[in-house]
């Protein structure tokens, strides 16, 4: 066989290869290769969807009828979440990613739609016991302490009663997090990560990358959502930028403005939607405000 013959050869079954290795519809989150003008090019990968994704019609569905959402992992990383890893958190249904923000009032916590924005990055970390970078694996209802970074250090996030806004504050250390009123003694370790309604997880299962899930504090007994928070005290209503509530403290008319982008895109008016959901007790306040 001569050497052109034999090149040609090679070349055709590693091209056959490539193509048997990634099919026109392969799945996102695998890997493959894709034949290059004049040599085999890797394909480029993208992170594999949370597990248990509801589509965009159920999730405008859920907005509609007051249903917060949870949280999930904006991360190429895979496998499973390891105790003190360094991710980034979003809203599962705008992907809006958690990070310190100044406020005018409460905590200084917001989201920023652009997820390459969030302070520090990779941000967000759950640890086992405070400073942990052992990497040991994480699971579902484990007890973990929830540490973010701020504008040149870190700090953890734990129950503390305010004036404004959600009841959460800072802490650096097990004594201050303590310190805070309302914290029942607890230190910085008091949120647990659990499964949303409908996975096919459950407690005491690894948490993974793709994984949904519930952002819970022992303190109270409570999940914290992404849900808009009306501050009327002064003569003009605004919504706070931050962004959270507990769960059981969302009303639906809060929860359609804080997903207002993600509706219109869906072919909502937010506004129309907002106001015809509403308590009677808010409306005037509402009116206002939109």
């Amino acid at each position: 066989m001569s050497n052109q013959i034999r090149t040609s050869f090679v070349a055709l079954t590693l091209a056959t290869a490539a193509i048997t290795a990634a099919p026109a519809d392969a799945a996102p989150g695998k890997s493959g290769f894709e034949i290059g003008a004049t040599e085999l090019q890797p394909v480029k990968t993208q992170p594999a969807p949370p597990a248990n994704t509801p589509s965009l019609s159920d999730i405008k569905k859920l907005i509609i009828d007051g249903t917060p959402g949870d949280w999930k992992f904006i991360t190429t990383a895979t496998g499973s979440l390891k105790s003190g890893q360094r991710v980034k958190v979003g809203s599962d249904y705008s992907g809006h990613c958690l990070t310190y923000k100044s406020q005018d009032r409460g905590i200084n916590l917001g989201s920023v739609s652009d997820c390459s924005k969030t302070k520090g990055g990779d941000n967000i970390a759950f640890e086992r016991v405070l400073g942990d970078t052992n990497g040991g694996e994480l699971h579902f209802g484990d007890v973990v302490a929830f540490s973010i970074a701020r504008d040149g250090d870190r700090a953890y996030v734990c129950y503390g009663e305010r004036d404004h806004g959600i009841n959460l504050n800072w802490g650096k250390t097990d004594a201050e997090c303590k310190g805070r009123s309302g914290s029942k003694g607890n230190g910085a370790v008091q949120w647990k990560l659990m499964p949303v309604a409908g996975s096919s997880k459950k407690t005491g299962d690894a948490i993974s990358m793709s994984d949904r899930f519930v952002l819970h504090s022992v303190v109270i007994d409570k999940p914290v959502v992404k849900c808009a928070r009306i501050y009327a005290a002064g003569v003009t209503p605004t919504w706070w930028a931050a962004d959270l509530k507990w769960r059981s403290d969302c009303m639906r008319h809060e929860l359609v403005w804080t997903h207002r982008e993600l509706l219109q895109s869906l072919g909502e008016d937010p506004k129309a939607l907002a106001l015809s959901v509403v308590p009677s007790e808010y409306r005037a306040v509402l009116e206002k405000l939109l």
